[in-house]
């Protein structure tokens, strides 16, 4: 089973074992020639696609003769060689849009369990819209501790791996900042505005509560999920650098939240199933792989 590794899955060609891919759809591209644009915003001509991708796949061809395994006729064969594909992701979530011929598995909330200092009962006893923000580090980040100290927003903002002291210091009285993780399942019941950087399962777990989403990428995987975001109008998208888009962006949010329609069609579409539910339906896919005495 193999989840972002196309090394791995080059390796494994050939091999008489069964193969599947498991994993969001950034870790499986469509079975084209040439392979898809995932960065819409940087296009490149065809011709130059079509010619990087045969010197590639020229160079790995080169590999699998020298282990006498099967060659590429294209690079996206890589991929589909293999006995099938476990998306766990939803359509509006898949990176490379919605694939019609794919099974999608949809997510599940890792289920940790985090101490409850009182920090989320504290921050939903207000009685200003509730903002949550769960961010790493970046240029904008202390003006974003500013800006929401100036909104009408109640804030809990948790950032990961920097110290916040010096965010703490600029924090006004209806914003909260800490650097440990808060139970994200409390969160839920009371957020009313959140702000990502748009990792998959933490996108996937406030639009199945409904919430509405400002993602700030820090990559180019978050970057083209808030792009979908946008596209389905169930979350906004902003980068990291400017302040006066991320303000502008998050202050549409709060003010009309109804312009994110999309996200209510999301939940109602996702929702039907548990967490358990799917699980149980991935892992009966997992174990049809498995042989048959």
């Amino acid at each position: 089973m193999f989840d972002h590794s196309p090394t791995a899955i080059l390796a494994a060609r050939g091999m008489a074992v069964r193969q599947v891919t498991f994993g969001l759809g950034f870790y499986c591209p469509p079975n084209t020639q040439p392979l898809p644009v995932l960065a819409e915003w940087r296009p490149m001509p065809i011709e130059q696609k079509i010619a990087d991708e045969s010197v590639l796949t020229t160079r790995i061809n080169t590999l699998l003769q020298r282990w006498n395994s099967p060659t590429l006729n294209h690079l996206s064969e890589l991929f589909h060689g293999l006995n099938d594909h476990i998306f766990a992701t939803w359509p509006e979530l898949d990176h490379y849009q919605e694939r019609p011929d794919v099974s999608y598995f949809g997510t599940w909330s890792v289920g940790l369990s985090l101490h409850d200092d009182g920090t989320v009962d504290r921050w939903a006893s207000g009685t200003r819209k509730k903002l949550f923000a769960y961010l790493k580090p970046m240029p904008t980040l202390p003006a974003l501790v500013t800006l929401l100290g100036q909104l009408p927003v109640d804030a809990l903002i948790v950032v990961d791996n920097t110290d916040v002291r010096s965010l703490q210091n600029i924090a006004a009285a209806n914003v909260v900042v800490r650097d440990q993780p808060v139970p994200i399942p409390k969160v839920l019941q009371h957020c009313d505005v959140a702000i990502l950087n748009g990792n998959h399962g933490s996108v996937a777990e406030f639009l199945l509560a409904g919430i509405p989403l400002l993602v700030i990428p820090l990559s180019m995987e978050q970057a083209i999920t808030g792009k979908r975001l946008e596209a389905k109008k169930l979350g906004a998208a902003a980068g990291p650098e400017r302040i006066d888009i991320i303000e502008h962006q998050l202050r549409a949010i709060i003010d009309r939240p109804e312009v994110l329609h999309g996200r209510e069609e999301f939940q109602t579409r996702h929702s039907q199933t548990s967490d358990g539910e799917r699980i149980d339906e991935v892992f009966a896919a997992l174990t049809a792989f498995l042989p048959r005495d």
